[in-house]
């Protein structure tokens, strides 16, 4: 084959694949057109059910679009493109060639042949080779408008085959109307009642739906009495489609009929006659037993609320007795009882409805009284307030702590309880006198007559496994140790199972109540246990140590955090219970647990590191409330690691009582250390003080653990001074915790006023 049979088979593949693309495009264009054309036709025709001369236009313009654009798309480019033999489209797809293509063309059609044909056509081919024809026209440009096309006709059928009644129907019969008879589906207008009756003054409302069209609007025209003329009104749109009209107050025969898109309906005729009148409507209300309440009566009455069960009782009294009155709730009819002028009947509210009295004329049951709404009232949960003390109090171990509650209810209370428990054991109920739908009572905490059970644990000593060098004042503090350890155990087994609330003990308690659906409960307070008398002096001069600069504040410092992480997951169970009413998603409960499981390791690691530091210091040696203080702290970090791991795994309530008892043995420790501070200054103003040195290194040792103020490991400190990196990045560690503690108080504290906003 020749550079010019080559060429020329090249030439032909790419008119080809341009004559593809003018069919795909213009069929696609085509399709969506016919689409479109159809989509809006039967759309509008619907609401003009479908008429004769509306379709005759849409057919009109569905033919118009499918000319237009066959002879645009279609006719004019192959027309085009068999007149310039493509020459124009292919040096425009392919510029490489640079009117190679079209000046061969010319040499081809020209009638003296020229000698130069073939080295041009071998010239073309090197180009031609570059630019294949099917990279000239992609496969993408041909088959785009092809699944374009495809889709739109598949649609259409779509629609016209299983598509909604009135779309189905109305596709038939824009495209088929005059060849099939079945392409409309029956059109008509359906209305209530219809034909009916209404007492004399009474409202009767007109219901039409329209049946295989969807018109926009729909008119009613009546009649009044005798007169001839008609009067016409647009009715209401409802949600379903469906369109209404009331006629109020109606005194005489109104005829009327309805009409929409062309289409109208029969006249139907509203009768007027005089029925008995209702000059009075009685309601009883049996409340449930639940509710506490007595029955009550409303009369006159007509609209009913109340709680779901309320049995109502209706009487109704007419000018003239009924005939076979019924109670009509919902569209449900109950036959009422005759005395007289009186009739009687009884719902159950059960959810929103209306309710109307109709009675038998002319055997069809006429509406008699108007239509009145009966609505649902919801149990809203109870409100319970603990009025005294409070907020967390400090007593004495032989005090009596009265705690008042007080709270209320819409309907009534199930039951009170005041819960509380010692230094987290199981809690104890007390139960509160409730008075219907109010509770204000109040009970006596008797802290001298509570017992907490022993907790023994086994004496410190040194490990049998442990290597050291021992002076002999080391084995005579050994030994004194042992006797005091065997001592204490003598005691301990002769000593009852359990034991008086001491300095340090802890009370947690709260109230919850509880009505038919709710269950509610208070915040979580509590009662510390002090010694007799606390108060002590601040030194004024600068070397006292014990009182110098950490305050109360500081002493309280771990207790406080302990208190903090404990009331913080009591708010979360709350919230948990909550279900309907939290504001909290799972995800955001299972991120604050793991928060508060964070801050109560680090916690742990404080006190630890106080306890492990004193112990390094030989303090708890010197003075047995030391090593009473040390005991404490390590009891109050052994129960903080269940808490941190229940928190972990979100059982929050499994970690309530290990928090407990963390923040007892805290407490205890404070009030240790409260009891050393008092015996410090005692010494300093007398002059004495056998164990001051360890009580004074041991209150600065407390001192520089919880100064939140000033940065600890500025102080040399035999301990900690050869270790300031770390302790620095320590107390980072530590004043993060607190940060995210007190983030996470003041959420909770926002979710609780939203709450009480709602």
């Amino acid at each position: 084959m020749n550079a010019r049979s080559q060429l020329d088979s090249y030439l032909e593949q790419f008119r080809q694949r341009l004559t593809r693309l003018v069919y795909a495009r213009g069929g696609a264009l085509l399709a969506v057109a016919a689409l479109a054309v159809s989509l809006i036709a039967v759309y509008f025709g619907m609401r003009r059910a479908f008429d004769a001369e509306f379709m005759l236009g849409a057919r009109l313009a569905l033919l118009a679009a499918i000319v237009a654009i066959g002879i645009g798309l279609l006719y004019l480019p192959l027309r085009a493109l068999k007149r310039s033999r493509a020459v124009p489209e292919i040096e425009r797809r392919a510029p490489e060639f640079d009117g190679r293509i079209e000046t061969y063309e010319g040499l081809t059609k020209s009638e003296q042949k020229s000698p130069f044909l073939p080295l041009l056509a071998e010239d073309a081919l090197k180009f031609a080779r570059k630019v294949p024809a099917a990279v000239g026209v992609t496969k993408l440009e041909l088959s785009l408008p092809t699944v374009v096309a495809g889709i739109a006709v598949a649609t259409l059928l779509g629609v016209a085959a299983v598509g909604p009644d009135n779309w189905r129907y109305g596709v038939r019969h824009l495209w088929a109307g005059w060849l099939l008879d079945d392409t409309l589906p029956p059109q008509r207008i359906a209305v209530e009642p219809g034909d009916g009756t209404v007492r004399r003054g009474g409202d009767i409302e007109i219901a039409a739906v329209a049946e295989g069209f969807d018109p926009a609007t729909m008119t009613l025209y009546a009649r009044f009495g005798s007169r001839q003329e008609w009067q016409s009104t647009i009715m209401d749109e409802q949600a379903d489609d469906s369109f209404e009209f009331t006629f109020f107050a109606v005194r005489e025969p109104v005829s009327y009929y309805v009409s929409a898109a062309g289409l109208r309906t029969q006249e139907f005729l509203i009768d007027v006659v005089d029925l008995p009148e209702i000059s009075r409507i009685k309601l009883t209300y049996d409340y449930p037993a639940w509710t506490r309440l007595e029955d009550e009566v409303q009369d006159p009455g007509y609209d009913i609320r109340a709680v779901e069960g309320t049995v109502v009782t209706i009487e109704v009294e007419t000018n003239e007795p009924l005939a076979s009155p019924n109670l009509v709730v919902d569209g449900v009819a109950t036959p009422m009882t005759v005395a007289g002028n009186l009739s009687t009947g009884s719902l159950t509210v059960e959810e929103d409805s209306e309710y109307y009295i109709s009675t038998l004329f002319n055997d069809d049951q006429v509406q008699v009284s108007d239509e009145y709404f009966i609505t649902v009232v919801d149990d809203e949960e109870p409100e319970v307030t603990i009025l005294r003390p409070g907020r967390d109090w400090r007593a004495s171990p032989i005090e009596e702590v009265t705690v008042a509650v007080e709270s209320s209810d819409d309907f009534g209370l199930e039951s009170a309880e005041l819960r509380y428990s010692v230094n987290g054991s199981d809690w104890t109920t007390v139960p509160l006198a409730i008075d219907g739908a109010s509770l204000s009572d109040q009970a006596l905490l008797l802290l001298e007559d509570l017992r907490q059970p022993i907790v023994r644990r086994e004496p410190r000593g040194v490990p049998a496994n442990s290597i050291q060098t021992l002076t002999l004042e080391d084995l005579r503090r050994l030994r004194a140790q042992a006797d005091e350890a065997e001592a204490a155990e003598e005691a301990a087994e002769a000593a009852p199972a359990e034991r008086s609330l001491e300095p340090g003990d802890l009370i947690s308690y709260y109230a919850v109540v509880t009505d038919r659906e709710h269950s509610v409960q208070t915040d979580l307070y509590f009662i510390e246990v002090q010694p007799f008398d606390r108060r002590f002096t601040q030194g004024d001069g600068g070397g006292g140590g014990g009182g110098g600069g950490g305050g109360q504040q500081q002493q309280d410092e771990i207790s406080q955090r302990q208190k903090e992480i404990l009331v913080a997951t009591w708010n979360l169970i709350r919230e948990q219970q909550e279900e309907q009413d939290s504001f909290l998603d799972e995800q955001a409960l299972t991120d604050n647990a793991l928060m508060l499981a964070e801050l109560q390791r680090t916690l742990a690691d404080q006190a630890q590191t106080l306890a492990d530091r004193a112990q390094a210091r030989n303090l708890d040696g010197a003075d047995p409330r030391i090593a009473r203080f040390v005991e404490n702290l390590e009891l109050a970090v052994e129960a903080m690691g269940p808490a941190s791991e229940n928190l972990a795994e979100v059982e929050l309530e499994a970690a309530v009582a290990p928090e407990q008892q963390a923040l007892q043995y805290i407490l205890r420790a404070e009030a240790i250390f409260t009891d050393i501070q008092v015996t410090m200054q005692q010494g300093q103003q007398g002059g004495g003080g056998g164990g001051g040195l360890a009580n004074r290194d041991l209150s600065e040792l407390f001192e520089l653990e919880m100064d939140l103020e000033r940065n600890q490991y500025e102080t040399e400190d035999p301990v900690s001074f050869d270790n300031q990196a770390g302790g620095s990045q320590e107390q980072q560690q530590v004043d993060e915790a607190i940060q995210k503690l007190q983030e996470l108080a003041r959420r909770q504290q926002q979710l609780a006023e939203q709450a009480n906003r709602r």
